[in-house]
Protein backbone atom coordinates (compact mmCIF):
# COMPACT_ATOMS: atom_id res chain seq x y z
CA UNK A 1 0.00 0.00 0.00
CA UNK A 2 0.81 3.50 -0.40
CA UNK A 3 2.57 5.13 2.52
CA UNK A 4 0.76 7.27 4.43
CA UNK A 5 2.05 10.90 6.07
CA UNK A 6 1.06 10.44 9.43
CA UNK A 7 0.54 5.99 10.60
CA UNK A 8 1.61 5.24 14.35
CA UNK A 9 1.44 1.89 14.61
CA UNK A 10 1.05 0.23 18.23
CA UNK A 11 2.92 -3.39 17.10
CA UNK A 12 2.91 -4.98 20.48
CA UNK A 13 1.58 -5.26 24.44
CA UNK A 14 4.27 -7.26 26.66
CA UNK A 15 3.15 -7.57 30.71
CA UNK A 16 5.90 -8.80 33.12
CA UNK A 17 4.51 -11.70 34.64
CA UNK A 18 3.91 -11.72 38.67
CA UNK A 19 5.16 -13.40 41.29
CA UNK A 20 3.63 -14.79 44.31
CA UNK A 21 2.44 -11.91 46.37
CA UNK A 22 3.34 -8.99 43.71
CA UNK A 23 0.58 -6.82 43.50
CA UNK A 24 1.93 -4.91 40.37
CA UNK A 25 3.15 -5.70 36.73
CA UNK A 26 4.84 -3.55 33.80
CA UNK A 27 2.94 -2.52 30.79
CA UNK A 28 5.76 -2.35 27.80
CA UNK A 29 4.32 -1.20 24.64
CA UNK A 30 6.23 -1.45 21.05
CA UNK A 31 5.24 1.01 18.42
CA UNK A 32 6.00 1.94 15.09
CA UNK A 33 6.60 5.09 12.73
CA UNK A 34 5.00 3.84 9.79
CA UNK A 35 4.26 7.10 8.05
CA UNK A 36 6.55 9.66 6.19
CA UNK A 37 6.81 12.20 8.73
CA UNK A 38 8.90 12.48 12.04
CA UNK A 39 6.69 12.02 15.26
CA UNK A 40 7.40 13.71 18.22
CA UNK A 41 6.29 13.36 21.91
CA UNK A 42 3.86 10.65 20.88
CA UNK A 43 1.06 10.05 23.51
CA UNK A 44 0.37 6.51 24.75
CA UNK A 45 -2.55 5.50 27.08
CA UNK A 46 -3.24 2.42 28.95
CA UNK A 47 -7.29 0.63 29.77
CA UNK A 48 -7.53 -1.76 32.24
CA UNK A 49 -10.71 -3.80 31.54
CA UNK A 50 -12.00 -1.19 29.37
CA UNK A 51 -11.81 1.36 32.98
CA UNK A 52 -8.68 2.43 34.44
CA UNK A 53 -7.08 4.72 31.89
CA UNK A 54 -3.54 5.67 32.21
CA UNK A 55 -1.70 8.44 30.07
CA UNK A 56 1.99 8.77 29.27
CA UNK A 57 4.09 10.58 26.70
CA UNK A 58 7.04 8.56 24.70
CA UNK A 59 9.79 11.06 24.44
CA UNK A 60 11.85 11.93 21.85
CA UNK A 61 11.30 11.36 17.95
CA UNK A 62 10.33 8.75 15.98
CA UNK A 63 11.74 8.49 12.80
CA UNK A 64 9.75 7.08 9.83
CA UNK A 65 10.39 3.15 9.73
CA UNK A 66 11.63 3.20 13.64
CA UNK A 67 10.70 1.27 16.15
CA UNK A 68 10.60 1.99 19.88
CA UNK A 69 9.46 0.27 22.88
CA UNK A 70 8.04 2.11 25.97
CA UNK A 71 7.63 0.78 29.27
CA UNK A 72 4.83 2.74 31.50
CA UNK A 73 6.17 4.37 34.68
CA UNK A 74 2.64 3.77 36.40
CA UNK A 75 2.37 -0.01 36.73
CA UNK A 76 -1.16 -2.11 36.43
CA UNK A 77 -2.38 -2.94 39.89
CA UNK A 78 -3.10 -6.45 40.13
CA UNK A 79 -3.53 -7.05 44.01
CA UNK A 80 -6.91 -9.39 43.00
CA UNK A 81 -5.98 -12.13 41.41
CA UNK A 82 -8.22 -12.32 38.20
CA UNK A 83 -7.68 -12.15 34.56
CA UNK A 84 -6.66 -8.60 33.45
CA UNK A 85 -7.03 -7.33 29.77
CA UNK A 86 -5.01 -4.14 28.80
CA UNK A 87 -5.17 -2.21 25.75
CA UNK A 88 -2.26 0.27 24.62
CA UNK A 89 -3.20 2.81 22.14
CA UNK A 90 -1.88 6.21 20.96
CA UNK A 91 -3.79 9.40 19.96
CA UNK A 92 -1.10 10.61 17.82
CA UNK A 93 -2.58 13.62 16.05
CA UNK A 94 -3.75 13.30 12.47
CA UNK A 95 -2.91 9.38 11.93
CA UNK A 96 -4.59 8.48 9.07
CA UNK A 97 -5.08 4.65 9.68
CA UNK A 98 -7.06 3.56 12.69
CA UNK A 99 -6.74 -0.32 12.26
CA UNK A 100 -3.67 -0.20 14.18
CA UNK A 101 -3.73 2.25 17.12
CA UNK A 102 -4.11 -0.29 19.71
CA UNK A 103 -2.90 -3.91 20.78
CA UNK A 104 -3.85 -5.40 23.87
CA UNK A 105 -2.37 -8.26 26.33
CA UNK A 106 -3.80 -10.43 29.10
CA UNK A 107 -2.31 -11.61 32.74
CA UNK A 108 -3.29 -13.32 35.35
CA UNK A 109 -1.48 -13.12 39.11
CA UNK A 110 -1.04 -16.27 40.71
CA UNK A 111 -3.54 -17.28 43.37
CA UNK A 112 -2.15 -17.35 47.01
CA UNK A 113 -3.86 -20.67 48.54
CA UNK A 114 -3.69 -20.22 52.29
CA UNK A 115 -6.69 -22.23 53.71
CA UNK A 116 -6.60 -25.84 54.15
CA UNK A 117 -7.28 -28.69 52.83
CA UNK A 118 -6.78 -27.50 49.25
CA UNK A 119 -8.13 -30.07 46.64
CA UNK A 120 -7.70 -29.50 43.14
CA UNK A 121 -9.87 -31.78 40.56
CA UNK A 122 -9.53 -29.69 37.78
CA UNK A 123 -12.97 -29.72 36.63
CA UNK A 124 -13.68 -25.96 37.43
CA UNK A 125 -12.45 -22.43 37.18
CA UNK A 126 -9.98 -22.54 39.85
CA UNK A 127 -7.61 -24.94 36.96
CA UNK A 128 -6.96 -21.83 35.21
CA UNK A 129 -4.24 -21.23 38.10
CA UNK A 130 -2.43 -24.14 36.93
CA UNK A 131 -0.47 -24.04 33.29
CA UNK A 132 2.08 -26.36 31.47
CA UNK A 133 5.26 -24.76 29.83
CA UNK A 134 8.48 -25.77 29.26
CA UNK A 135 10.53 -27.22 25.96
CA UNK A 136 8.73 -29.22 23.72
CA UNK A 137 5.84 -29.25 26.05
CA UNK A 138 2.96 -31.45 25.28
CA UNK A 139 1.14 -31.39 28.09
CA UNK A 140 -3.05 -31.22 27.63
CA UNK A 141 -6.39 -31.05 30.02
CA UNK A 142 -9.08 -32.42 29.25
CA UNK A 143 -10.00 -36.36 29.27
CA UNK A 144 -7.26 -38.73 28.69
CA UNK A 145 -7.83 -41.13 25.47
CA UNK A 146 -4.69 -42.62 24.99
CA UNK A 147 -3.44 -46.13 24.24
CA UNK A 148 -2.54 -46.69 27.67
CA UNK A 149 -3.79 -43.83 30.21
CA UNK A 150 -7.59 -43.95 29.42
CA UNK A 151 -10.16 -41.33 31.63
CA UNK A 152 -9.36 -38.70 34.16
CA UNK A 153 -9.35 -39.99 38.47
CA UNK A 154 -12.52 -38.33 38.54
CA UNK A 155 -14.64 -36.29 37.07
CA UNK A 156 -13.95 -35.53 33.36
CA UNK A 157 -10.80 -33.73 32.89
CA UNK A 158 -6.90 -34.42 34.22
CA UNK A 159 -3.44 -33.06 32.80
CA UNK A 160 -1.40 -35.49 30.37
CA UNK A 161 1.31 -35.48 27.93
CA UNK A 162 0.97 -36.18 24.89
CA UNK A 163 -1.88 -34.42 24.19
CA UNK A 164 -5.75 -36.26 24.75
CA UNK A 165 -5.58 -38.65 21.89
CA UNK A 166 -3.21 -41.63 20.90
CA UNK A 167 -0.21 -39.22 20.20
CA UNK A 168 3.31 -39.77 22.06
CA UNK A 169 4.40 -37.13 24.16
CA UNK A 170 7.54 -35.05 22.50
CA UNK A 171 11.69 -35.87 21.95
CA UNK A 172 13.50 -34.43 23.74
CA UNK A 173 10.74 -32.63 26.23
CA UNK A 174 11.64 -30.94 29.21
CA UNK A 175 7.90 -29.74 30.15
CA UNK A 176 5.78 -28.48 33.38
CA UNK A 177 2.81 -28.26 34.70
CA UNK A 178 3.08 -25.23 37.75
CA UNK A 179 0.39 -24.53 40.13
CA UNK A 180 -0.61 -21.78 41.72
CA UNK A 181 1.25 -19.82 45.36
CA UNK A 182 0.44 -21.49 48.30
CA UNK A 183 1.27 -20.23 51.82
CA UNK A 184 2.52 -22.72 54.22
CA UNK A 185 3.39 -20.11 57.42
CA UNK A 186 0.66 -21.90 59.72
CA UNK A 187 1.31 -25.55 58.60
CA UNK A 188 3.64 -27.75 60.53
CA UNK A 189 4.16 -30.86 58.19
CA UNK A 190 2.69 -29.82 54.89
CA UNK A 191 1.55 -33.26 52.51
CA UNK A 192 0.80 -33.89 48.90
CA UNK A 193 -1.06 -36.56 47.63
CA UNK A 194 -2.38 -37.00 43.83
CA UNK A 195 -3.15 -39.93 41.40
CA UNK A 196 -0.94 -40.51 38.72
CA UNK A 197 -0.40 -43.03 35.83
CA UNK A 198 2.67 -43.64 33.78
CA UNK A 199 3.25 -45.31 31.00
CA UNK A 200 6.64 -43.60 29.81
CA UNK A 201 9.96 -45.28 28.62
CA UNK A 202 11.50 -46.97 31.46
CA UNK A 203 14.26 -45.57 32.86
CA UNK A 204 14.67 -43.10 30.15
CA UNK A 205 11.65 -41.01 30.31
CA UNK A 206 9.52 -39.82 33.34
CA UNK A 207 7.77 -37.82 35.85
CA UNK A 208 8.65 -35.91 39.24
CA UNK A 209 7.31 -33.25 41.38
CA UNK A 210 9.61 -30.39 42.63
CA UNK A 211 9.10 -26.81 45.01
CA UNK A 212 9.97 -23.71 44.75
CA UNK A 213 10.30 -20.81 47.52
CA UNK A 214 11.98 -18.52 45.12
CA UNK A 215 9.34 -17.74 42.54
CA UNK A 216 10.79 -20.39 40.16
CA UNK A 217 14.10 -18.90 40.47
CA UNK A 218 15.30 -22.51 41.79
CA UNK A 219 13.91 -25.98 42.06
CA UNK A 220 14.34 -28.40 44.51
CA UNK A 221 13.01 -32.66 43.94
CA UNK A 222 9.86 -33.24 46.29
CA UNK A 223 11.37 -36.70 48.09
CA UNK A 224 13.87 -40.00 46.73
CA UNK A 225 13.09 -43.13 45.07
CA UNK A 226 11.41 -45.43 47.70
CA UNK A 227 10.27 -42.86 50.83
CA UNK A 228 6.70 -44.11 50.58
CA UNK A 229 4.79 -46.85 48.16
CA UNK A 230 4.17 -45.39 44.54
CA UNK A 231 6.88 -41.74 45.30
CA UNK A 232 8.67 -42.15 42.45
CA UNK A 233 9.24 -45.83 40.91
CA UNK A 234 12.79 -45.78 39.41
CA UNK A 235 16.15 -44.02 40.42
CA UNK A 236 17.76 -43.85 37.14
CA UNK A 237 15.32 -41.82 34.56
CA UNK A 238 17.91 -40.20 32.85
CA UNK A 239 15.79 -37.54 31.32
CA UNK A 240 15.57 -36.18 35.00
CA UNK A 241 17.40 -34.15 36.92
CA UNK A 242 18.53 -36.47 39.98
CA UNK A 243 17.71 -39.04 37.97
CA UNK A 244 14.65 -40.03 40.23
CA UNK A 245 10.83 -40.22 39.04
CA UNK A 246 7.83 -42.59 37.81
CA UNK A 247 9.03 -44.34 35.25
CA UNK A 248 7.96 -47.39 33.57
CA UNK A 249 6.30 -48.68 30.25
CA UNK A 250 4.16 -52.02 29.33
CA UNK A 251 6.85 -53.36 27.45
CA UNK A 252 9.01 -53.83 30.71
CA UNK A 253 6.13 -54.43 32.69
CA UNK A 254 6.68 -51.51 35.69
CA UNK A 255 4.00 -49.05 34.31
CA UNK A 256 1.41 -47.95 36.34
CA UNK A 257 -0.98 -50.08 34.72
CA UNK A 258 -4.15 -47.51 36.21
CA UNK A 259 -4.26 -44.47 38.52
CA UNK A 260 -2.37 -45.25 41.37
CA UNK A 261 -1.82 -42.97 44.74
CA UNK A 262 0.94 -40.91 45.12
CA UNK A 263 1.81 -39.51 48.13
CA UNK A 264 5.05 -37.41 50.18
CA UNK A 265 5.23 -34.66 52.93
CA UNK A 266 6.74 -32.01 51.45
CA UNK A 267 9.76 -31.81 53.80
CA UNK A 268 11.30 -28.12 54.88
CA UNK A 269 8.29 -26.47 53.37
CA UNK A 270 6.78 -25.56 56.74
CA UNK A 271 6.58 -22.22 57.47
CA UNK A 272 7.61 -20.73 53.95
CA UNK A 273 4.79 -18.37 52.98
CA UNK A 274 5.86 -18.58 49.15
CA UNK A 275 5.58 -21.90 47.87
CA UNK A 276 5.75 -23.13 43.81
CA UNK A 277 4.76 -26.95 42.78
CA UNK A 278 5.43 -27.89 39.75
CA UNK A 279 5.21 -31.39 38.35
CA UNK A 280 7.95 -31.89 35.71
CA UNK A 281 8.14 -34.68 32.31
CA UNK A 282 10.99 -35.43 30.35
CA UNK A 283 12.30 -37.36 27.78
CA UNK A 284 15.03 -38.47 25.10
CA UNK A 285 14.97 -38.20 21.37
CA UNK A 286 14.14 -41.98 21.04
CA UNK A 287 11.29 -43.61 21.80
CA UNK A 288 8.41 -42.11 22.81
CA UNK A 289 4.58 -43.31 24.88
CA UNK A 290 1.79 -41.97 26.13
CA UNK A 291 4.12 -40.63 29.63
CA UNK A 292 2.27 -39.12 32.56
CA UNK A 293 -1.14 -38.08 33.81
CA UNK A 294 -1.95 -36.51 37.19
CA UNK A 295 -5.46 -35.40 38.96
CA UNK A 296 -7.25 -34.43 42.41
CA UNK A 297 -4.38 -33.31 43.83
CA UNK A 298 -4.54 -32.89 47.24
CA UNK A 299 -2.56 -30.75 49.95
CA UNK A 300 -3.08 -30.56 53.46
CA UNK A 301 -1.36 -30.14 56.65
CA UNK A 302 0.14 -33.91 58.37
CA UNK A 303 0.91 -32.98 61.41
CA UNK A 304 0.76 -36.79 62.69
CA UNK A 305 2.94 -38.13 59.66
CA UNK A 306 0.51 -40.03 57.94
CA UNK A 307 2.04 -42.00 54.97
CA UNK A 308 1.03 -44.24 52.17
CA UNK A 309 2.16 -47.27 52.99
CA UNK A 310 -0.56 -49.79 52.21
CA UNK A 311 -1.53 -51.54 48.93
CA UNK A 312 -5.45 -50.18 49.39
CA UNK A 313 -4.48 -46.77 49.61
CA UNK A 314 -3.38 -47.02 45.94
CA UNK A 315 -6.39 -46.11 44.12
CA UNK A 316 -8.89 -44.25 46.25
CA UNK A 317 -11.97 -41.83 45.37
CA UNK A 318 -11.53 -38.14 44.94
CA UNK A 319 -13.79 -37.65 48.47
CA UNK A 320 -11.61 -40.08 50.20
CA UNK A 321 -8.48 -37.50 49.36
CA UNK A 322 -10.39 -34.70 49.90
CA UNK A 323 -11.25 -36.15 53.81
CA UNK A 324 -7.44 -37.51 54.44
Amino acid sequence: REALDTDLAVLDVALSQPGCGDSSVLVTATVANLGLSPLSAVPLEYLVDGVTLVQETLPGTLLPCEVAEWTFTVPVDVSVARLYEVVVSHTAAGDADAGNDAAEARVHPPEIIAAWPYAEDFEGDSAQQWRADGTNPSWALGTPAKAAIQGAFSGSRAWVTGGLGVATYNPDEASFVEGPCYDFSGLSNPRIELPVWWNAESSWDGALLESSVDDGASWDRVGAFGDELTWYTDDSVSALPGLQGWSGDSVTGDASGGWVLAGHDLDGLAGEPFVRLRLRFGSDSNVQDDGFAFDDLLVSDNPAGLRVTDASDRVRPAAVLAGS
